[in-house]
């Protein structure tokens, strides 16, 4: 009586047209169903081993040693990159709590180089001149002060400032008109009037 032959199956990528070795049907059927779905335009089928049974089954082991080795790259790869991301971590760190004047000062060159420099334009320079230009017209109007010890609070002041100055100096020209209206009668108070407006334009002017 003939031996009976096992029967074998590979899955056909027709698109490409490679073969790919089974262990067994129901293995190749769910080989071809995951590879069409992934790549629907491979249109894997499963057929009948066109190999004698020690070819199909090298070649299965070949193809298992492939994936293996495709596997142990993969995790080594990712293990690379843990490792210098690990690295990196402790780096920065380091540098956050090492970091110096002369740190700070090289950071800063290098965001100049890239672009970041007063004369570009970029969001952050425009966000601080936002800033400043609110906290000086802030102040001019006497409202909305930064909070205690807040950075802005300087420009703030300076608007204060020269809003208070560009005040009293108003103040006191008008008084010098009204003076000047009243003619003579009044020269010691026109006089008292002339030398404040003077003291005001100097400390405006120093």
């Amino acid at each position: 009586m003939p031996e009976e032959t096992e029967v074998l199956y590979v899955v056909h990528a027709q698109g490409p047209d490679d073969l790919y070795a089974a262990a067994s049907k129901e293995e190749a059927d769910t080989l071809a169903a995951k590879q069409n779905e992934l790549v629907p335009m491979a249109k894997c089928i499963v057929i009948v081993s066109p190999w004698s049974p020690v070819d199909h089954w090298k070649t299965l082991a070949e193809q298992n040693a492939e994936d293996a080795n495709y596997l142990r790259n993969g995790w080594q790869a990712d293990l690379d990159r843990l490792n210098a991301a690990k690295a990196e971590i402790t780096a920065l760190s380091k540098n956050v709590i090492e970091f110096t004047r002369e740190d700070f000062d090289a950071t800063l060159n290098n965001l100049r180089r890239m672009g970041a420099s007063i004369d570009g334009d970029n969001a952050y320079k425009r966000d601080l001149c936002d800033l400043i230009g609110g906290a000086l017209a802030m102040g001019a109007q006497n409202t909305n002060p930064p909070p205690a010890d807040h950075w802005g609070q300087r420009f703030w002041d300076i608007g204060r400032e020269e809003r208070a100055m560009q005040e009293e100096l108003l103040e006191s020209l008008s008084n010098l008109v009204g003076l000047a209206k009243l003619g003579a009668a009044r020269l010691d108070k026109y006089h008292a009037a002339l030398a404040h407006a003077e003291a005001v334009i100097a400390k405006a002017t120093r």
